[in-house]
């Protein structure tokens, strides 16, 4: 008998083996497009995690709602595919694209002005805001989001004195 192997049916060989296999495969960027592509299918979470996949499957796999925000944080995604994923139903993939460097300054200015405060929170943290966009943030109605701006290297000595004097202690 083998010893140095545990047995068959050791906790250590998983059922799952076989899906945890393809799932590493799909990350691993040495892996064939069409390869890719096949796994798209079976487990296409996977795929987003892989930093070689092309846009064009990224795009495909946006369009599934539970992949949008991985896909959101991916390298490769487009532009065009960035743009339309900050305006996304869903805050979590809005979320993900104001996590992205770089984005442009219109994205940045348009998520800045997001209904949802801890997308403005997200902005607010960036080292990219221009002077017009820390003082919109200093003057937001959530103090959550005033308290971000405070944090912010970049604030100007004016906008931080403004926020020293804030009603809510949080901030």
């Amino acid at each position: 008998e083998d010893t140095t192997r545990p047995p068959r049916s050791h906790p250590f060989w998983d059922d799952d083996d076989e899906e945890t296999i393809q799932e590493v495969a799909a990350g691993n960027p040495s892996l064939p497009l069409d390869v890719l592509v096949q796994l798209t299918k079976q487990v296409p979470y996977a795929v987003t995690y892989n930093p070689s996949t092309p846009a064009f499957l990224l795009e495909q796999l946006a369009q599934r709602r539970h992949l949008a925000s991985a896909v959101a944080r991916h390298p490769n995604a487009p532009d065009t595919l960035v743009v339309q994923l900050a305006a996304h139903r869903d805050l979590h993939v809005r979320w993900a694209v104001a996590r992205r460097s770089p984005l442009t300054p219109d994205l940045i200015a348009q998520l800045a002005a997001d209904p949802t405060p801890q997308i403005r929170a997200e902005i607010a943290r960036r080292s990219d805001l221009s002077p017009e966009l820390l003082a919109q943030l200093t003057g937001d109605q959530d103090a959550f989001v005033r308290q971000r701006i405070a944090q912010n290297p970049l604030m100007p000595a004016n906008l931080l004195t403004q926020l020293a004097k804030d009603e809510q202690e949080r901030v």
